[in-house]
């Protein structure tokens, strides 16, 4: 068909997955890292020969004269244990920052540090002070008792502060791993990384560019900012950006040409996501999360940078695994597409029925209540239920008579050849019960086994339903088509026998559901005179599904008593995901209609010229179109 709607298109919701690039290289601790903070020399030396002793030398020591020098420090890379004096008068600089507005500014940058405070006697005040800003402990001088048990004490606090945050940190990794990985939670997983990326950098203002596996053209996906902070870039220039292979901050330049006429902002770190490199080729480039900054403050030091590392290294695998489960799934689809050509070039009515077979399983799917993966594959499945039948010769397909017995033996092999072909594709494993056991009966006597189908899988059970009401419903050499009404009755009359009885029932309920919205959506088209966007009808869709069937719809046979299958609960099925179904057929539909138009201009007014009408201006006609069609156009008429 021209129109491919049966669920084998991609599909726009599946963002593909992203493969993130950790923030910060700097590597893990392997050892206890301390900042001694004096101006007085000989302090500086005595305190580090004692640490070093405490420590059996496996701790790494750094030490500055002043303030101002230890919190460039701090900035610079991580430190574990910050022992800091409170007066430098005796430092070079002018006007010296003293130690408890260190811990002030460690205190506002949130640098993750445990820090022990060093002052003189009669300085108890001050000290009291250096604790409420954060300071483990104090010492003083000059005797500094208890230094050893003291700083043991301190390094041992900040280990179990660390294991604690790396607990709390990895409940939440949990959870984003468990929405990243799921394909329905995915869009919400981003979201959740990137709330967690801006607390934890403490920008103005963060976004995530995300483009599909194979499109080149970004598209902005999620943005979060202060209400004063600075503004997102123009859309237009955001899709020319180039963000490099490598986390790194913008120049001043660049961040001018991304910004252009608005106001730049002073920092933007730029942190791309990667998708893994081929052996002949560069990492792809799938989008970029953008960290901004108003101001030229410290804000991102290395202990955030570490934290933001955190989030996203854990979440690499995870993001990985999307993009093979993507790239699979799409090698799959294209494996269909092949296969659904080869036997639509075969024999055109296979090709169409295979297509129809694959909507009328989908709903069968949505009925049962299956997720969204599993009712893609039930499409997949009434896609290449008949795809043996490339091995048989199509003037049998299409036979105007009755087959000779050694015709229908052959015929009968369709499944096993089908089977046989799909065997060696992995990716179709969980298809070929359908390909094999869609001709089977519920209580055996079918082909090509004969086995009960009640024994099979209900993916066997309900494509042997879909194709079954589409073979009845289908023009055939040898006849005309059903009607949808009697081919209700004829599964009903055969319900328990030949099919599946629960299954029949939900089939009943989510086609009629289908037509419904349908012939609601014709209906309103009819009278614009043009064809409508399906979007028409959207808010009405709950409305539509819930109301209860109606006898005329149901057709359950007037001679028999009606069973629980025929008292079936509209309200348990899933109105959307039948909407989008039909959706996915709007422009075969479009088509439809448009020649409905133009028959009705030529003068047709019977529903019987104008199928023939509407059938005779297109060489490829889907008399199921245009019966609904014409049904709606009817009941408006």
């Amino acid at each position: 068909m021209s129109q491919r709607w049966s669920g084998l298109a991609h599909d726009p919701e599946d963002k593909g997955v992203l493969h993130a690039v950790p923030m910060s290289t700097i590597p893990s601790p392997r050892c206890l890292r301390i900042l001694i903070t004096d101006d007085d020399p000989s302090i500086l030396e005595m305190l580090s020969s004692r640490l070093e002793i405490l420590f059996e030398h496996e701790a790494e020591i750094e030490t500055v004269s002043s303030a101002e020098e230890a919190l460039e420090r701090l900035y610079v890379g991580p430190i574990d244990l910050l022992l800091t004096d409170y007066d430098f008068s005796q430092s070079d600089h002018d006007n010296p920052m003293n130690g408890l507005e260190l811990l002030r500014e460690v205190a506002r940058a949130e640098i993750v540090i445990t820090s022990l405070f060093m002052t003189g006697f009669g300085d108890e005040a001050v000290a009291k002070e250096a604790i409420r800003l954060g300071a483990y402990d104090y010492l003083m001088k000059p005797a500094l008792r208890d230094l050893d048990k003291i700083v043991q004490a301190a390094a041992d606090a900040h280990e179990s502060r660390i294991e604690h945050a790396q607990l709390r940190n990895a409940a939440s990794l949990l959870e984003l791993n468990r929405l990243l990985s799921n394909r329905e939670d995915s869009e919400k997983g981003l979201a959740q990384l990137l709330e967690a990326v801006a607390q934890e950098s403490d920008c103005d203002l963060c976004w995530a560019i995300l483009r599909q596996p194979g499109d080149n053209s970004p598209s902005l996906r999620l943005s979060l900012g202060r209400e004063d902070g600075p503004s997102l870039p123009a859309r237009e220039l955001l899709k020319g950006f180039d963000p490099g292979l490598r986390v790194r901050e913008l120049d001043a330049s660049e961040r001018e040409r991304l910004y252009g006429s608005e106001p730049t902002p002073e920092r933007l770190l730029i942190h791309p996501l990667l998708l893994p490199a081929t052996s002949d080729g560069d990492p792809e480039i799938m989008g970029y999360l953008a960290i901004v900054y108003g101001d030229r403050t410290h804000r991102l030091h290395p202990g955030r940078q570490r934290a933001v590392q955190l989030l996203v290294q854990p979440c690499e695998s995870v993001l990985r695994q999307r993009f093979l489960h993507y790239r699979s799934e799409r090698a799959s689809r294209q494996t269909i597409e092949v296969l659904v050509r080869a036997l639509e070039l075969h024999d055109e009515y296979t090709a169409g029925h295979s297509d129809w077979v694959s909507v009328y399983a989908r709903l069968i799917a949505i009925g049962l209540g299956w997720s969204p993966r599993r009712v893609e594959r039930a499409g997949h499945a009434g896609l290449l239920h008949d795809i043996g039948k490339v091995r048989l010769d199509s003037s049998m397909i299409n036979h105007a008579g009755p087959l000779s017995a050694e015709q229908r033996a052959h015929f009968e092999q369709h499944p096993v050849i089908g089977m046989e072909m799909l065997r060696p594709l992995e990716s179709m494993a969980d298809l070929l019960p359908a390909v094999y056991g869609h001709h089977e009966r519920f209580e055996g006597g079918g082909y090509p086994t004969g086995v009960p189908s009640s024994t099979l899988g209900e993916l066997a059970r309900l494509t042997c339903i879909a194709d079954s009401y589409d073979a009845m419903t289908s023009h055939r050499a040898y006849r005309r088509a059903l009607t949808h009404q009697r081919a209700l009755g004829e599964l009903w009359r055969w319900s328990g026998r030949q099919f599946d009885p629960d299954i029949t029932g939900v089939f009943v309920a989510t086609i009629s559901l289908f037509r419904r919205l349908a012939l609601r959506w014709l209906q309103q088209s009819i009278t614009a005179g043009h064809p409508l966007e399906i979007d028409c009808i959207v808010d009405e869709v709950e409305t539509i599904c819930a109301a209860q069937l109606r006898e005329e719809e149901i057709q359950y046979p007037s001679d028999q008593e009606p069973s629980k299958t025929a008292l079936l609960d509209t309200h348990a099925v899933d109105g959307y995901a039948i909407y989008h179904v039909l959706k996915s057929m709007q422009p075969s539909f479009e088509d439809g209609m448009n020649r409905l138009f133009q028959c009705l201009q030529q003068g047709h007014e019977t529903t019987d010229e104008l199928e023939l009408a509407m059938e005779a201006l297109t060489d490829r006609p889907d008399h199921r179109i245009t019966r609904l069609i014409i049904a709606a156009w009817g009941q408006r008429h």
